[in-house]
């Protein structure tokens, strides 16, 4: 899929673009570029990890389930959430290993690690060592039981091995699978039993939807715009998400530029009857010129 940014009536950037969408019987509808290769997913896959989480004993729920999901801003509320998990396992915020950062709200001045968009992940992932008497020192290490065991649930879920492994921005273990996996692993949350695990995660998620990114994040507009939608945003411009029939797809811009995410992931969605009238904005956003429109990011 192509994206063009185009500015006073010249394209002067192009971004390309894989795409997977399924329909509710898990048939393909749209299949663009090598959506069968290893990719990195990234963010996308923080509920397979929480998956991992709450198989090993982790008892979150609401709220705080959808911020073990999430790459938050840093919001208040978001901080307030991951220091909340760590305190009733009886920790704080000097046992997190993401690294300090600034949030993504730069409303927000403040920096450390519990700022940090994946500190929500890491507070939950302090919780289930707790719970199981597992060292916390070495959590974020491969030969850990918790990454053994979100590793397990991710190779499940996808369907496939792992085809490598490195490290993500905040220090977890990264797994590459192709976008076919991670696309039938995000079915499986809507698809579950009522009282699964998979289901307890979806519904935090598209219940809660600006605690697993942010107030005004895009993300959060698409799952506020389309209930029943659960979508989860990755670095360098992964996306997947699932509705609550078993439509489901992946996206992932070529470049990595974010930029490009939102058409293409609104394309994705209409291209299986999923829209509504607040998506116009992010399938074509606005080039600005001295403050004023002149183009637009388009999908071609």
């Amino acid at each position: 899929m192509i994206v063009e940014v185009v500015r006073s009536g010249f394209v002067e950037s192009v971004h390309h673009a894989r795409v997977l969408t399924v329909d509710a019987q898990g048939r393909p509808v749209e299949t663009r570029g090598a959506v069968h290769v290893p990719a990195s997913p990234r963010s996308s896959m923080k509920p397979l990890q929480a998956l991992g989480m709450l198989r090993s004993g982790l008892d979150l729920e609401d709220e705080l389930l959808a911020l073990a999901c999430a790459s938050h801003s840093g919001e208040p509320f978001h901080v307030d959430g991951a220091r909340k998990i760590l305190a009733d396992a009886g920790l704080d915020e000097s046992a997190l290993q993401c690294p300090e950062d600034y949030p993504y709200d730069r409303s927000v001045t403040d920096r450390g690690r519990v700022f940090m968009n994946c500190s929500g992940k890491h507070a939950a992932m302090l919780a289930t060592c707790v719970l199981n008497d597992w060292p916390t020192e070495t959590y974020l290490e491969p030969s850990h039981p918790l990454q053994r065991a979100i590793r397990e649930t991710v190779e499940e879920l996808t369907g496939e091995r792992i085809a490598a492994s490195g490290v993500d921005g905040c220090g977890a273990p990264l797994f590459y699978v192709s976008m076919l996996g991670v696309t039938k692993a995000f079915r499986a949350f809507p698809l579950s039993a009522e009282d699964s695990y998979e289901r307890k995660i979806f519904d935090a998620m598209r219940t809660y939807p600006e605690w697993t990114s942010g107030t005004t994040r895009p993300e959060a507009k698409l799952m506020k715009a389309i209930p029943g939608l659960m979508l989860k945003a990755g670095a360098e411009a992964f996306e997947a998400f699932a509705f609550e029939d078993g439509r489901a797809g992946t996206v992932k811009i070529e470049d990595g530029s974010s930029r490009a995410r939102g058409p293409v992931t609104v394309a994705a969605l209409r291209s299986l009857g999923l829209d509504a009238p607040e998506l116009d904005e992010l399938a074509a956003p606005v080039v600005l010129g001295g403050g004023q429109p002149v183009g637009e990011v388009r999908v071609r």
